[in-house]
């Protein structure tokens, strides 16, 4: 997949028009056509049957999008997160509702489609969601509505530089988050209907073709913040985390499995009027702190 690269060289905002603007997270749904997602309990409602014309009552099974199969996206404050950031997009960056449109004919194809495979859906995905159009939008939401301004606070790291974030880095970040929120109701019910088995895994490898968009490696920045925590944790208590070998594990998976815990479970929460860096860095030490009470349990159990 070609790389996507949605921002300006020196990461400053496109030029919009922005006189009619209220910010997402003070923005609230005032009418019936605010609202063409809808939070449900275990799942999100879209209008399929309506935008296809389809009266059959049988298939009105098609406006639900199965989110059950990922607990933690089936709780009511990422259903409802997800919602609303869609429904904001739609209002007032996908007026002509592209989106909608293809999210709808991905569902028919995933409810309707016999075989319909694993890496057809993928393919979709990068073809009709990951689309030039789709993906400009979001960045233009994105940058409307970014506010952290990390650059201005100067933060400076001589040992390691490639732990520190610039704004360009946030907004990449959160433009990502933007387009999973996009995707996530298709993904869980792909799940859902096909009865897979590891989410994670098949979540992991559907995110892959965002976090892949962009000529700034992510994937890399998150593994540096979360090696250079582990690795202080390790210098730290280094007489638990020798304990680790017996479960097979070290700072490097433990690692690894902190930028995963990060792409599945923190990105896709992510929200502009708060400070997704600091977001991350709690993540990473709720995982270390929850690593060293392992430890310590099962070294009491073999006492």
């Amino acid at each position: 997949m070609e790389k996507f690269k949605p921002f300006t060289t020196f990461g400053e905002p496109l030029p919009n028009n922005l006189n009619w603007f209220i910010p997402v997270d003070e923005w609230e749904p005032m009418t019936e056509a605010d609202q063409i997602f809808k939070p449900c309990k275990g799942a999100i409602w879209l209008p399929v049957t309506n935008l296809f014309g389809i009266t059959d009552p049988s298939k009105e099974n098609l406006n639900l999008f199965i989110l059950s199969t990922k607990r933690c996206y089936n709780g009511d404050t990422v259903r409802g997160h997800i919602s609303k950031y869609m429904n904001y997009f739609e209002k007032y960056y996908d007026i002509d509702h592209e989106l909608l449109w293809m999210i709808a004919k991905i569902k028919c194809n995933i409810d309707l489609v016999p075989g319909y495979t694993r890496d057809q859906f993928r393919r979709d995905i990068n073809r009709l969601i990951l689309s030039d159009s789709i993906c400009m939008k979001a960045v233009r939401m994105n940058c409307d509505n970014y506010q952290l301004h990390l650059d201005e606070k100067k933060y400076k790291n001589e040992k390691n530089p490639s732990l520190i974030y610039s704004d360009r880095h946030a907004k990449i970040i959160l433009w990502m988050s933007l387009l999973m929120n996009m995707i996530i109701p298709l993904a869980t019910h792909f799940i859902y209907v096909n009865k897979i088995l590891n989410a994670n895994e098949f979540l992991l490898w559907i995110f892959d073709s965002i976090i892949s968009m962009t000529d700034v490696d992510i994937y890399n920045k998150f593994y540096e913040t979360s090696s250079s925590n582990v690795n202080r944790s390790a210098k730290k208590h280094e007489r638990l985390w020798n304990k680790q070998d017996i479960r097979g594990k070290d700072t490097v998976t433990h690692s690894l499995e902190s930028v995963q815990n990060i792409i599945l479970n923190i990105m896709p929460k992510y929200t502009y009027d708060k400070n997704i860096i600091s977001f991350n860095y709690t993540s990473i030490n709720m995982n270390r702190k929850r690593i060293i009470v392992l430890v310590i349990i099962l070294k009491c159990s073999t006492m």
